[in-house]
């Protein structure tokens, strides 16, 4: 193959590669809450607001962004998804990695009056509803390194809104 043809061809084959994928800028206003998952109790719920990125390409999506709490409190979220489709494109080999201001951290949804977790095969479920409802679900962001017990949740419609 002649060198032009290479050329030609890499930069046809990255021209594909770019149209799978997508990045836009969020910003808003919610509610952030300050949870003790372990005795399942509600430290503080207060107005937030939330700006950052949200990206997704054929194997790989993003979530950036960064929480100011109304007492002025901050912290900042990065969740990275690296994942492969099979022929019937089902995502198979998931890998995930969550930082919650920097710490290690894992995502859960919770009920919001009970605090219980809510499984993924209720959210799969709701999801095959017409009008699915989730005002009742907290996207939880917990961090899983040792000494830290406390988890911070967003409404999983906002979720929903900005993914």
């Amino acid at each position: 193959m002649k060198f032009t043809n290479l050329l030609i061809a890499i930069s046809l084959s990255l021209t594909s590669l770019s149209v799978m994928a997508g990045l836009g800028e969020v910003e808003g206003r919610t509610t952030c809450t300050d949870i003790e998952p372990v005795a399942k109790k509600v430290l503080e719920t207060s107005g937030c607001y939330y700006s950052g990125s949200i990206g997704a390409s054929n194997s790989y999506a993003i979530t950036e962004l960064d929480f100011i709490l109304d007492n002025s409190d901050n912290f900042s979220i990065v969740d990275n998804v690296w994942f492969e489709h099979d022929k019937k494109g089902k995502v198979i080999n998931k890998k995930t990695v969550v930082t919650y201001s920097g710490l290690k951290a894992k995502t859960v949804m919770l009920k919001v009056k009970t605090l219980k977790e809510v499984s993924k095969q209720e959210i799969e479920k709701r999801n095959k509803q017409p009008n699915p409802k989730f005002s009742d679900v907290l996207y939880c962001y917990k961090i899983i390194e040792k000494g830290h017990d406390a988890a911070t949740c967003v409404p999983y419609d906002l979720i929903l809104k900005i993914s």
